[in-house]
């Protein structure tokens, strides 16, 4: 089942639309960026038949990625909380995870969905330690940022 995000206030069931229905049972899956356009595409084992990877090609809706490097804590910043403000009051949080479902991984980035907003004007990463680092810039839509955090004897 593929369900749409309808700005916060409901989802829909887009399975059909979307062009994801298929039948076979399935154990694990993953998104990722596959063809690096700034958008997430979708890889899906089944468990008795062939492997899927559905691109997508939804180019109007705006995305920024996010990648963290962590010399503190854990080398991904696995655990750490990455919230985004944009527009007119919005923010965003995402959980840095890499497990995606039974025997699947996600990669360590963290993809936010902007809609039809070109930029992001601060972000603050709660470190899966505790402390916070807080970046007000302008940070562009369709772009993949890597925040690091250095060791202290650097």
């Amino acid at each position: 089942m593929f369900y749409r995000n309808e700005e916060g206030r409901k989802f829909t069931e887009i399975t059909d639309d979307s062009g994801l229905k298929q039948h076979l049972p399935s154990s694990s899956f993953s998104y990722f960026d596959y063809d690096l356009d700034g958008d997430l595409d979708i890889f899906l084992a089944t468990t008795v038949g062939p492997t899927y990877l559905y691109e997508n090609k939804n180019h109007k809706n705006k995305s920024i990625a996010f990648k963290l490097t962590d010399e503190i804590g854990n080398r991904f910043g696995i655990g750490s909380k990455i919230t985004i403000y944009y527009g007119e009051g919005k923010h965003q949080m995402r959980e840095l995870l890499t497990s995606g479902g039974y025997q699947s991984y996600d990669e360590p980035i963290v993809y936010f969905g902007l809609g039809e907003v070109n930029q992001v004007h601060k972000v603050v990463v709660n470190w899966s330690t505790g402390e916070e680092t807080e970046i007000e810039m302008t940070l562009e839509s369709g772009s993949k940022y890597t925040i690091t955090r250095l060791a202290a004897d650097r």
